[in-house]
Order: structure tokens, then C-alpha cells, then sequence
């Protein structure tokens, strides 16, 4: 039927990619083929921008972002992890899932002074490993590389803790012991 239309070839492209994503859960588009046949500049809320900037933070592809970061709305990002590698112990895991979310917000902007410990509860508990005794310790024993102020109840990513992010998800993908 696309085919047999008149559309032209850069509708039928972005046609195409318009229904991609929607088959791969990715909101948006980076908007119309310009007259002069030029992409205009991607709008900061695509998914391609966010990606963009966690890859760059964390130093990792984007498709190794793709694989660990799911972007549900404007403000949610969840994370996308095989509960079967996930650590059994509890605190490890409650650790690592802060950190990559944590590090993943902070660098595409949805979070710009932490990310909530709300919000990290929330991941942990959908993940079975929430253990909330000893949740709020989980996160202050990240430093240095991450600051947990227990006044706002935000945990903020260091330079060095972005590193870290990177390395638990290269691990995540098999690519690190």
C-alpha cells in the first residue's frame, strides 16, 4: 500500500520510522524532512537526545544505553535489567540499580541536583529487591563517587560515580566480570 502511494520517498522514510518506534515502545519523532531536505536539529525530549546525552556521560554507545534505559514519559526513566543477574543480596543490588539510575538521569537531565530516593525505592521494589530497613544506608554507603543528602533525600552522582554507572552496565550487557 506505501508503496503504491504517491507519497514521496522521505514521507515514506519517515512514515517508517514513526511506525519503528512505536513497535520498539519510543515515543516521538525527530520531526519532519525539511523542503530543502535537510533533518531539522533533534528537539531535547527525543529519545535520541536523552540517549545521547547519558552515552556521552557514562562514556558508553547509545545502543548500550538502549539496552539498560527505557524513557516512559518526559520526567520517568526506568531501567530495563534481567532480574536473573541482578545480585541476590539485596543491599548490592539496591546499589547498583541507584547507581545506573541515578547516573542516567542526572546525565539526561531529568534530574538536576539528584535523583529522589522515592524514586529509587520505586525501581528497587519493582525489581524484588527493596529492603527497606536498610534502604536509606544502601545509598550513603556509595560515597565518594555519589553524594546522598539525607535532608532532601537525593542521591547525586560524582564524576567518578558516572564511571561507576558505566561499569555496572557493561556488566549488566556481559561485557564485564
Amino acid at each position: 500500500a506505501v508503496n503504491a502511494s504517491a507519497a514521496t520517498d522521505e514521507f515514506k522514510l519517515e512514515a517508517f520510522r514513526i511506525v519503528l518506534r512505536a513497535l520498539l515502545g519510543q515515543a516521538g519523532s525527530p520531526g519532519p524532512v525539511q523542503p530543502d531536505g535537510s533533518t531539522p536539529q533533534p528537539d531535547v525530549t527525543t529519545g535520541e537526545e536523552w540517549q545521547l546525552k547519558i552515552a556521552n556521560r557514562l562514556k558508553i554507545s547509545t545502543e548500550q544505553v538502549a539496552a539498560i534505559y527505557h524513557k516512559e514519559s518526559d520526567n520517568v526513566l526506568r531501567l530495563m535489567l534481567d532480574t536473573s543477574v541482578l545480585p541476590k543480596n539485596k543491599q548490592t543490588a539496591t546499589q547498583d540499580i541507584a547507581q545506573l539510575l541515578a547516573a542516567g538521569r542526572v546525565a539526561a537531565g531529568f534530574d538536576e541536583s539528584g535523583t529522589a530516593a522515592d524514586t529509587i525505592r520505586t525501581e528497587t521494589e519493582y525489581y524484588g529487591r527493596l529492603d527497606g530497613n536498610n534502604f536509606s544506608r544502601a545509598l550513603r554507603n556509595l560515597k565518594p563517587n555519589f553524594h546522598y543528602d539525607a535532608k532532601e533525600k537525593t542521591l547525586t552522582p560524582r564524576a567518578p560515580g558516572f564511571a561507576d554507572a558505566a561499569t555496572i552496565a557493561k556488566k549488566y550487557l556481559g561485557q564485564e566480570k
